[in-house]
């Protein structure tokens, strides 16, 4: 790609006056060609407040494209600090090959931290934190590439704020009533006073293991997944609430955020600065799987089946769409390669409206939250909710998984609804009663 001729564009942040005074604010932007590298060197003033900065590229007034803005480096795609004369690298024979173009232009944006590009990236390896549009602007091949399962972790930007939705399901969704004709999914209103960072996909076991001191497999006989090849893509399972964030001593919601030392949450917290990352509330967990859908699936559409549904099979693995793999043997039988049974590679099924994966089936998400009734209704508007209390020994599952039926409400397929609700118990065991229970991750942005 060769640049003839260069232009300078300027761009600033949109943000709420009532959030900060100063925003961050873009200027003096240049670009440039080297002719015989071709590399291109952008740079910029930021001024006012740090920001995270992001850049487009233009040619003729039209970006080129998401999946052509990669292979970047310099003070790009992370909170860049004020000052003069920071520097952009691009090198468009990897980005953006076999193009030429007689001029372009730099579109250099800088987000106020408290209101970000749609995408964050944990490198779990050293803690760094990059920022993204779109998950077509990440480096490596973007999803595609299993490091986003294994050493990375991506998250979504949930726009909660001031939103007042329903919570639970309505009288009549298919696949809610209980044995008895009662249900635990009373419709309710619910309202979050911030956005937050949603992890797209659970937590994998390569993710999790970044952070434990036992490099063991969990599989097969405590995970029950048959090919020990792809294990590091599949959701992590088999393993207690309490290894993850908790202990006897340190709970939610009486400690707040607190969580015990030596646990998973408490590592990543290190890794990445003490910044207060934890497992969502149920009301987060469920704002987020909807992203708008008031309806039994993140389609917006309903269930036509309570056991088997088609509509069901391609957003994530549920017992009717897999085999069950349910067994503790560790025959090399059971190892064989075969993906179909058991828990699936997370991401292979279709993400939500918001690009967040395997909100249906796969493994249940547990939540902050201890389980308990919904005591709200369709009058009063809820704020943050967390449910429970100490009182209250279990907590709350949601999303449905791989292998579990739920006989009061009549399918597999049921028990993968937005609005099913399950209890988890808090344990450190790794045992076979853990085998449905998973986790993501979740970060209020302040």
């Amino acid at each position: 790609m060769n640049f003839r001729k260069t232009s300078i564009i300027l761009s600033f942040a949109a943000m709420s006056a009532s959030m900060m005074t100063a925003e961050p604010v873009v200027s003096n932007v240049t670009l440039a060609q080297d002719q015989s590298t071709r590399k291109v060197t952008i740079t910029y003033s930021l001024s006012q407040e740090p920001g995270i900065v992001t850049v487009d590229i233009l040619t003729n007034g039209v970006s080129i494209g998401d999946a052509n803005l990669t292979h970047f480096a310099g003070d790009v795609n992370r909170v860049v600090q004020t000052g003069n004369a920071r520097t952009i690298h691009w090198y468009p024979e990897e980005a953006w090959p076999s193009n030429r173009t007689d001029a372009a232009t730099a579109l250099v944006t800088a987000w106020a931290t408290n209101a970000p590009p749609n995408y964050m990236v944990v490198d779990l390896i050293d803690g760094a934190m990059t920022y993204y549009t779109s998950t077509n602007c990440l480096p490596d091949g973007g999803l595609a590439n299993d490091v986003y399962r294994t050493d990375r972790m991506v998250f979504r930007k949930i726009p909660a704020r001031g939103v007042t939705w329903r919570m639970g399901s309505p009288t009549n969704e298919l696949g809610r009533t209980k044995t008895g004709g009662t249900s635990d999914e009373t419709p309710h209103l619910v309202t979050l006073t911030k956005d937050y960072w949603f992890g797209i996909y659970p937590v994998t076991m390569g993710q999790h293991k970044r952070f434990t001191d036992n490099n063991t497999d969990y599989a097969p006989s405590s995970c029950f997944f048959t090919n020990i090849a792809s294990h590091l893509t599949r959701p992590m399972q088999g393993i207690g609430v309490k290894s993850v964030r908790s202990s006897s001593t340190v709970s939610w919601p009486d400690s707040g955020h607190a969580v015990a030392s030596g646990t998973y949450i408490a590592k990543f917290r290190a890794r990445v600065g003490g910044l207060p990352f934890d497992l969502p509330t149920e009301a987060q967990w469920e704002y987020a799987a909807r992203a708008g859908a008031g309806t039994a699936l993140t389609t917006g559409k309903d269930l036509n089946q309570k056991d088997a549904d088609p509509q069901l099979d391609v957003l994530g693995r549920y017992q009717k769409n897999c085999g069950l793999a349910d067994t503790a043997s560790t025959d090399a039988a059971i190892r064989a390669n075969d993906d179909s049974t058991g828990t699936s590679k997370v991401g292979i099924y279709l993400p939500n409206r918001w690009g967040i994966y395997d909100i249906h089936g796969n493994v249940h998400d547990v939540c902050l939250d201890r389980y308990a009734e919904y005591a709200g209704d369709m009058e009063t508007v809820q704020a943050d909710p967390v449910g429970g209390d100490s009182s209250y020994t279990k907590y709350v599952a949601r999303g449905g998984c791989w292998g579990y039926y739920d006989g009061k409400r009549g399918g597999n397929a049921a028990n993968c609804r937005l609005a099913t609700r399950r209890q988890a118990e808090n344990d450190t065991d790794k045992a076979v009663s853990f085998r449905h229970y998973g986790y993501r991750l979740c970060l209020e942005i302040e």
